[in-house]
């Protein structure tokens, strides 16, 4: 089990941005008092410090995290900004490395 301080240093996260991620339920620890967090989880954190290098807000990450399963190929990486051409209310797979 990971620590906050040796999840974000992993991941590539800032305390503050796990804080935030937490509260929106997208990255929370799998044990608690103290928070410790699966090492699968870094993989995951590493995505979603990426979303937030390049701009996206943790709504937009939290609406993609929801709906990326109902896509035909939910493994596309990057994923398109919701609300943007590519998006599944689109109708138009973005292309991509899945």
């Amino acid at each position: 089990m990971l620590t906050k301080q040796e999840l974000c240093q992993q991941a590539g996260l800032k305390r503050s941005e796990l804080q935030q991620l937490g509260t929106a339920g997208l990255l929370n620890p799998t044990q608690r008092n103290p928070d410790r967090y699966r090492p699968k989880l870094v993989s995951w954190g590493k995505k979603l410090a990426y979303l937030l290098e390049i701009g996206w807000e943790i709504d937009e990450i939290k609406t993609w995290s929801q709906e990326r399963w109902a896509w035909p190929n939910p493994r596309i990486w990057p994923p398109p900004k919701p609300g943007t051409v590519g998006d599944l209310k689109n109708k138009e797979l973005p292309q991509g490395r899945g």
